[in-house]
């Protein structure tokens, strides 16, 4: 299997934090992800053009699989999820940036939908076989991303924590990830 490893990525197989985007478990996870990316990725794409989405799809992407990588290196993963949820954190931080703006009727439905995302994370993210820290990084690069292409729009206090505490996040991960692989090397059957 092509799938994320760290013991891989470590021997310089660096594609594996990539394509495993590709590639899913079965064919529920393939629908799953397919109407995910459909619904979220026509509205990003047609706002940010296609250089730009693809920039959040594919960084999302491998942002998720270094979180596993870092935050656990025994686990196999596959699957656009990552990608997918970078997509969820772009779409729900865009609801952040443009609340102000939004009517009564649109802030009701984004309400909703935010609800519904959280029970369906809830529901699924929890399971052993999903990859709770891919989910993570894809969404946090997803919003992050959102932020850093609407810096123009003049942030208030709280958009500007926002984006400054996601920029921190990504520099401790991209610190932290030399640390934790190569001088903080655990073996698979430790528990943490």
């Amino acid at each position: 299997m092509r799938s994320v490893n760290t013991g891989l990525v470590l021997e310089g197989q660096y594609w594996r934090l990539v394509l495993p985007i590709f590639l899913h478990a079965n064919l529920w996870h393939l629908i799953i992800n397919i109407l995910c990316i459909l619904n979220l990725g026509l509205i990003i794409e047609s706002k940010y053009k296609k250089s730009k989405f693809l920039l959040i799809y594919f960084l999302s992407g491998a942002t998720g699989n270094i979180l596993t990588t870092i935050c656990n290196p025994c686990q196999l993963a596959v699957g656009a999820s990552t990608s997918g949820f970078g997509l969820i954190g772009c779409s729900i931080f865009e609801i952040f940036l443009a609340w102000k703006n939004l009517t009564r009727k649109a802030k009701n439905y984004y309400i909703l939908n935010i609800f519904l995302f959280l029970l369906f994370f809830m529901f699924v993210s929890f399971s052993p076989s999903v990859d709770l820290f891919g989910h993570i990084g894809g969404f946090l690069c997803g919003a992050f991303l959102c932020c850093h292409y609407n810096k123009f729009i003049g942030y208030n206090i709280f958009q500007k924590f926002l984006y400054y505490s996601f920029f921190f996040i990504c520099s401790l991960i991209i610190i932290y990830l030399p640390v934790r692989l190569y001088i903080i090397n655990m073996p698979c059957g430790m528990i943490y």
